[in-house]
């Protein structure tokens, strides 16, 4: 219930509607993950420095040495995460892979259920 309630303070409850999933906190930044997408936030007022829906997200750059990960975005645009520490940089380049592979399996999973239920109606439609 308090995810719900942080999501309704980013950009006057425009992400409402999605479901959060995980969050990181950076310091003076916080990673918000929803079923949708990444927002970078600033920690305490929540403005948002970002946003990057996971259904444009083509890649993820690990820059260990920078302390940064960098989501590559099907444009030619891509959004910094500046993380601060390796071990920040480590978590968020996992959160962000396990929740790229959380909304990749979603639409597997939306897309057999559809099948399923074509063929479903294909088989009333001939029985």
């Amino acid at each position: 219930r308090g995810g719900q309630e942080l999501l309704q303070r980013v950009e006057a409850g425009a992400y409402r509607g999605e479901l959060l999933l995980e969050h990181v906190g950076l310091g003076l930044r916080t990673l918000i993950c929803t079923d949708a997408r990444a927002l970078l936030v600033r920690s305490g007022s929540l403005d948002l420095s970002w946003q990057a829906p996971w259904q444009k997200l083509r890649g993820v750059e690990l820059q260990p040495a920078r302390h940064v990960v960098r989501l590559q975005l099907d444009t030619r645009q891509s959004q910094k995460i500046e993380c601060g520490s390796a071990g920040a940089t480590e978590l968020v380049y996992a959160t962000v892979m396990r929740m790229r592979a959380r909304y990749a399996e979603a639409l597997v999973a939306g897309a057999l259920a559809g099948r399923t239920q074509e063929q479903r109606q294909l088989q009333a439609a001939t029985a």
